[in-house]
């Protein structure tokens, strides 16, 4: 069984640990799933985690293979304070591919609402940042982010903006 991890034959390796080794099959999974990653498969690695009861390492492959839809459903069996920093990685990914409905969400989950709100004024997609901020954010502290966006766009010289 080890020969064949070591050889990169995970699969035999694991069809052995299953029959004849079942306490060795988790630590086999996670070599797998590492292998995997390190050969730029993160989608596939991902599966080889979860069954080596990794979820850490599950959401990482699932954001580095950018499933967005299996990094959410990993996410939804960690508590809440685990999850944010991972919702606040897909966030930002989410952000820079411009999928900015599926950022607000996640940037939301991570409990970063002002990122969020950045990220529509940064857009100029003031309807947007005005939906959001109503939803997220106290009538008083909508009227600060505003303030604080205004300033932000004086300082960088985007005077239209700043209006």
């Amino acid at each position: 069984m080890g020969l064949f991890a070591k050889a990169g034959n995970f699969a035999r390796a694991a069809e052995l640990a299953r029959a004849r080794a079942p306490r060795l099959l988790a630590d086999l999974e996670d070599k797998w799933g590492e292998s995997l990653c390190a050969e730029n498969r993160h989608e596939a690695a991902v599966a080889h985690y979860v069954e080596a009861g990794q979820p850490a390492k599950a959401i990482e492959a699932a954001i580095a293979a950018r499933a967005w839809p299996r990094a959410a459903q990993l996410l939804a069996a960690l508590p809440a304070d685990e999850s944010e920093k991972f919702c606040l990685r897909i966030a930002e990914q989410l952000e820079r591919s411009k999928q900015f409905e599926l950022a607000e969400k996640y940037f939301a989950k991570a409990r970063r609402p002002q990122r969020a709100f950045a990220m529509w004024v940064g857009q100029l997609r003031l309807r947007e940042a005005r939906r959001f901020a109503a939803e997220a954010f106290k009538p008083e502290e909508v009227a600060e982010l505003w303030a604080n966006a205004a300033r932000t766009a004086e300082k960088e010289r985007r005077l239209d903006d700043a209006e």
